[in-house]
């Protein structure tokens, strides 16, 4: 009593003493033992807020775990005891991170509910602390039924609670914060509508003098600003600004709640200033994050973030009024953001990076490279495995552009061309390496050494681990710096164990290109500070290739208009007859400008000459035979064209597999067409492109004049591949390579014509209309799959991009957890399967196509982009003919060329066609979407 009176710690000391020694002279079969024990982890807690010694919290749980041991089930204490048992567990994984502790604090508090009767008013605490425990694992999880179940128990609190108690208005304001934490996941305007209303609600019943309001203030605001981010209404941001304000002018100077309040502030009127462009918005905004950042501590974990946000006000202004002081302090506080040892790392690498691009643009290349430095040293640390897939998103989001900015200048502070792509490496892809290192040094590690794994993973997560508002876990200060020190003892600790001392690190320079021999690799990219391509030869030499400078901008233009397809996907042009023509014409001028200023001079580097690609002339002297090829010319009409006519030229195309076009024989009966001879006979040398932010979305091998020049385009110079890294291209190349191989119009065609072409070379299965188990348990049986159905690529989280069957969705989240062993080709003959839909994380590489080498597919086809129903089955067949034909070739290598080989062969093939009267050679959209993804 005195303690909580006066606070004096030798009270709280001796009251513990005291208590101890009450127990010990207690039996175990006495009554009272339990509740004592009870008492004596109540002390015990406090002591721990008060000291943070983590040997108070242990024994504060084993005190309470023997008190619910002593307490039989009927004993109305055994709920309380519970309950108290999952508050400690609680307050210990926020400090350690153990999911153990988590799940068990779940477990005990759903036990108190049970045992609780519906009318008990206690029930309704334990549902509200139950319901926060959930909450807490969604986070470290991401899985949607913790959340679903947070809210469901939060809103049985409120029902149970009626209108005039005064914990109504928390519980309201607790629901409303779970429903706008499920819209940001699923962007359900529902969630959004609902945590306003509860908001509005907890507010309206909240008297004006509450402590509370301010709180919940806070919260209305930034559920109005997620829904104009949503709806973009201007009215919605002034209330948010209006409740921010007025929280604000609520808050006494010296309450720490204030800093946060004036930081949110901030940020709301400088999205005003985006909108309306008034700069007394953005001069406030300035100030009043300037006012936060002096209100906090330098050690709170909430300064990178904040620090950040001013840097991004004042470059703001700077480019408005160009005041060389305004540049200089947002350097300054970008900078400081990332010395913020006890903030999250994504706050710090924001604060890098923005440093590293702001002194670029300062033309202090060579700070920015110290800079980026330092900033490489911890970014291998960003993400865990323990982390969501929805978490490492979000995370890798925080650092969008630093591999880019950082391979810049690297090369501007003349570094060699290995450097910039070491940097690239670490940066880039980041969350698929995880994944590799997980299978190989992680697995490892667990078998050996479970202990140091766990330990691993545990620390890496508390690197990142949410905090309250305060900055604090459980009242105790999370002092991330000691983490860090920590993780790095570790590391080299698990260096010094045999096989692991390389664990971590991006391979040696060796390793990385060993299987990058006789092989040539392209990177490029392109930034404000400059523009190049980096070559990797056949020796593994590697050249740095700089490229004009109007690249950066236009490459930018490019990307906005390849994610509507030039127009393609406008819904306002989607009646328009004109509107294909316009939109090939504006993507022919596009692949022509891609070939002059990027491709044409990447393959002059490598002296790759065009190739005229030699072909045969047959003459065909049935006349029904003449009429059905001359009309599958010239067809004009209906989509659906005669299925006679259509099993005759599939007939034709049986015999001369190589046939691309036909005209009729002037003045003659006679019809005569055109055969290719295979590009095997060829030797087209093979490149691999790999594209750095919006240049990873730019289809390179479709570069160049189409029709209007022959021999300037990419796919008369060379055989094109794609890669996201080098370290996903020989993760693909370490698998061995064996022999052998809405409604959609074309899935039972294309199913058809595939089973006939490789018959007699490997067995087929077809699952039609299948379930996600169903494909997901045979998929590890066969080395090849072909998949016909409709494809997403979802721009909000890649990870739940999908390719849609029977009975729900396959995701990339779900085809990269599993690991193949015999597969080695993945067909995707859907839309979108290999397309970078999220500008943020482009360089991530999270796509349909990714997900299946992860899975342990080395070759994959795919489509950048909507793919064109009847032209995918044509090429599927084209490329399935092809493959079976070189079938028996041996060699290791040549195995692997010859997927590439036969995807390039059929595209050459599929150019020529003329379907519906329509050149598909003139129409890119059509032809270039499909590529090959692997070595």
């Amino acid at each position: 009593m005195r303690y909580k009176r006066e606070g004096k710690l030798e009270d709280l000391t001796q009251t513990i003493e005291y208590s101890q020694e009450a127990i010990d002279l207690t039996p175990v079969d006495n009554l009272n033992r339990a509740g004592w024990l009870n008492n004596l982890s109540a002390y015990l807690s406090t002591r721990y807020e008060r000291e943070g010694k983590l040997e108070d919290l242990t024994q504060a749980i084993e005190c309470t775990q023997e008190a619910v041991n002593l307490t039989p089930v009927g004993n109305p204490d055994r709920a309380s005891w519970l309950n108290n048992l999952s508050v400690h567990l609680g307050t210990r994984y926020r400090r350690e991170g153990k999911l153990e502790d988590l799940t068990q604090a779940i477990e005990y508090c759903q036990k108190a509910v049970n045992l609780l009767l519906f009318g008990n008013p206690d029930r309704v605490t334990l549902l509200n602390s139950l319901s926060s425990h959930l909450s807490m694992r969604y986070e470290r999880e991401r899985k949607l039924e913790d959340l679903a179940q947070a809210i469901e128990y939060t809103q049985d609190a409120v029902d149970l609670t009626p209108v005039g108690n005064p914990n109504r208005a928390s519980w309201l304001h607790n629901l409303s914060n779970r429903f706008s934490t499920r819209y940001e996941r699923e962007e359900k305007e529902d969630d959004l509508a609902q945590a306003i209303k509860c908001s509005q609600e907890a507010i309206d019943l909240t008297s004006a003098g509450s402590p509370n309001q301010v709180t919940l203030l806070n919260s209305l605001s930034n559920h109005l600003r997620k829904r104009y981010e949503r709806k973009r209404k201007l009215e919605d941001l002034t209330q948010a600004i209006e409740y921010t304000q007025k929280a604000v002018n609520l808050t006494p100077v010296g309450n720490p709640d204030r800093a946060s309040l004036l930081n949110n502030l901030s940020a709301y009127l400088s999205k005003r200033y985006k909108r309306e462009g008034k700069l007394e918005d953005l001069t406030q905004a300035i100030e009043y994050s300037q006012d936060a950042i002096d209100l906090i501590s330098i050690g709170n974990p909430d300064r990178a973030g904040w620090l950040n946000n001013l840097s991004n006000h004042l470059s703001t202004r700077y480019g408005r009024e160009q005041k060389l002081e305004d540049l200089t302090q947002a350097i300054e506080h970008s900078q400081n953001a990332f010395k913020c040892l006890n903030s999250p790392l994504p706050s710090r690498l924001d604060g890098c990076r923005r440093a590293i691009d702001l002194l670029a643009l300062s033309q202090k290349c060579y700070e920015a490279q110290e800079m980026l430095d330092y900033g490489l040293e911890i970014f291998p640390f960003l993400i865990s495995n323990l982390s969501s897939k929805l978490d490492q998103e979000h995370m890798m989001k925080s650092v969008a552009g630093i591999a880019a900015i950082g391979c810049a200048v690297s090369l501007q502070c003349d570094n060699d061309g290995y450097k910039a792509i070491r940097i690239l490496e670490l940066s880039r892809g980041t969350i698929n390496r995880l994944t590799i290192n997980s299978r190989a040094d992680m697995s490892t590690l667990y078998h050996l050494h479970p202990d140091l794994a766990k330990r691993f993973e545990d620390l890496r997560f508390l690197m990142n681990a949410p905090t309250d508002a305060s900055g604090s876990v459980g009242k105790v200060t999370l002092k991330r710096e000691s983490v860090m020190s920590e993780l790095n003892e570790l590391i080299s600790t698990i260096r010094t164990k045999v096989g692991f001392e390389d664990f971590q690190n991006l391979p040696s320079q060796d390793k990385l290109f060993e299987t990058t021999l006789n092989q040539v690799i392209v990177l490029v990219n392109a930034t404000r500070v400059r523009t190049d391509a980096l070559l990797i030869h056949s020796n593994k030499q590697v050249q740095t290739l700089p490229l004009d400078q109007s690249i950066f901008k236009l490459s930018g233009e490019y990307y906005e208009k390849m994610c509507n397809r030039f127009g393609y996907n406008d819904p306002e042009k989607c009646n328009d007859p004109e509107n294909s023509v316009n939109s090939n014409k504006d993507m022919r001028d596009f692949l022509k400008w891609l070939w002059d200023q990027v491709v044409e001079p990447i393959l002059g580097a490598f002296s790759f000459e065009p190739s005229k690609i030699p072909s045969e002339h047959h003459l065909l002297d049935d006349p029904v035979e003449t009429a059905c090829l001359i009309q599958h010319r010239h067809a004009d009409g209906p989509k659906d064209p005669d299925p006679n006519r259509l099993a005759f030229y599939r007939r034709l195309l049986k015999r001369h597999p190589n046939m691309t076009s036909s005209v009729r024989s002037s003045g003659s009966s006679q019809a005569r067409f055109t055969a290719r001879t295979g590009t095997t006979d060829l030797k087209f040398p093979r490149i691999h492109w790999i594209g750095v932010g919006h240049m990873s979305a730019f289809p390179f091998h479709a570069a160049g004049y189409g029709s209007q020049d022959a021999r300037k385009n990419t796919m008369s110079c060379a055989i094109s591949s794609y890669a996201s890294t080098l370290t996903a291209r020989a993760y693909a190349k370490q698998k061995p390579v064996t022999p052998g191989l809405s409604d959609l119009e074309g899935v039972e065609r294309e199913a058809k014509i595939i089973q006939e072409t490789v018959e007699g070379h490997m067995a087929v299965k077809q699952l039609e209309m299948q379930r996600v188990n169903v494909v997901l348990d045979d998929l590890p049986l066969y080395n090849h799959v072909h998949f016909a159905c409709h494809g997403y690529a979802n721009p909000q989280s890649p990870f739940q991009s999908e390719l849609i069957l029977k009975d729900g969705a396959l995701t990339v989240e779900t085809i990269s957890s599993i690991n193949t062993e015999r597969s080695q080709l993945a067909f995707l003959s859907a839309c979108c399967t290999a397309e970078n839909a999220s500008l943020k994380l482009m360089d991530e590489g999270i796509n349909l196509a990714n997900g299946f080498q992860l899975a342990g597919y080395p070759h994959v086809i795919a489509s950048l982009w909507e793919a064109d129903d009847d032209l995918s089955v044509a090429i599927a067949e084209k490329f399935y003919r092809i493959l079976c034909a070189e079938s028996s070739i041996d060699g290791h290598e040549r195995r692997h060329e010859r997927i590439a080989s036969a995807l390039h062969d059929a595209v050459l093939s599929a150019q020529q066609i003329v379907l519906y009267g329509r050149q598909i050679l003139d129409e890119p959209l059509s032809w270039a979407p499909t590529i090959h993804i692997g070595p």
